[in-house]
């Protein structure tokens, strides 16, 4: 993974977005979404899902992604809490999609 670029004050450029999607800012949560959209994709991609599947998936993520974001210690770590979540979001796809 690409190591978080920092802002002048040493804080990931994303840090201010998360404090401010707090706040119900959804502009920010518009630009957090843009902006790490790609990363969430490469993750569900890599499982092996696509298509329609892979999409939903990724409306899934992001919808987690937002009910939990209270979760979220640090707002520094965005990147890694969201690739964690969507990785866990990707294993209980693939738990679904298992014959029993």
């Amino acid at each position: 993974m690409v190591p978080e670029q920092s802002n002048s004050d040493g804080h990931p450029p994303h840090a201010g977005l998360v404090a401010a999607c707090r706040h119900g800012d959804e502009r920010a949560w518009e630009q957090l979404v843009r902006g790490h959209a790609g990363l969430v994709y490469m993750v569900i991609r890599r499982s092996g899902l696509a298509g329609h599947d892979a999409d939903d998936l990724f409306h899934d993520v992001w919808i987690a992604a937002w009910e939990q974001l209270d979760t979220l210690s640090d707002e520094r770590r965005f990147d890694t809490w969201l690739v964690t979540l969507a990785v866990r979001q990707v294993r209980r796809a693939l738990a679904r999609r298992r014959p029993a």
